[in-house]
């Protein structure tokens, strides 16, 4: 099989590391840096909404914007992305590369289905593509 054409399902994580929508910006940052993770996963808060994904850039952007204190004053919902870009786990990697792209996003929760199954990261594809390239 060409590497562009391998489904999302057999590069991407499996282990997801969540965070609840209602906790502090300042828990869910030292869940990732303890982690050492850039990204947590959120799962919808009601039925109907998409998986909503917290990345260290969107803290760091908070933080600029609204000074430390926002760390306890914030909570994850409000400066996490919802719903997510996301993509199915059958999609191939050449069309999700495609999709990161267009987008402007460096990971995204996969789904089989509207089950939350994985996360694939740009870090990800990169380790598959020079797997067993000389160095």
């Amino acid at each position: 099989m060409r590497i562009e054409r391998t489904p999302v399902a057999e590069i991407m994580q499996r282990e997801l590391l969540t965070a609840s929508a209602e906790e502090s910006l300042r828990t869910a940052a030292l869940l990732m840096r303890e982690r050492r993770v850039r990204c947590l996963l959120v799962h919808p808060v009601q039925a109907g909404d998409g998986v909503g994904i917290l990345t260290s850039k969107d803290i760091v952007q908070a933080v600029m914007q609204e000074g430390e204190d926002c760390l306890d004053e914030l909570c994850v919902a409000d400066v996490m992305t919802r719903p997510a870009i996301s993509v199915q786990a059958d999609l191939a990697l050449e069309d999700c590369f495609q999709l990161m792209r267009s987008t402007s996003v460096r990971r995204v929760p996969v789904q089989q289905g509207s089950e939350l199954v994985g996360l694939v990261s740009c870090s990800d594809m990169f380790a598959f593509v020079t797997d067993g390239v000389p160095v």
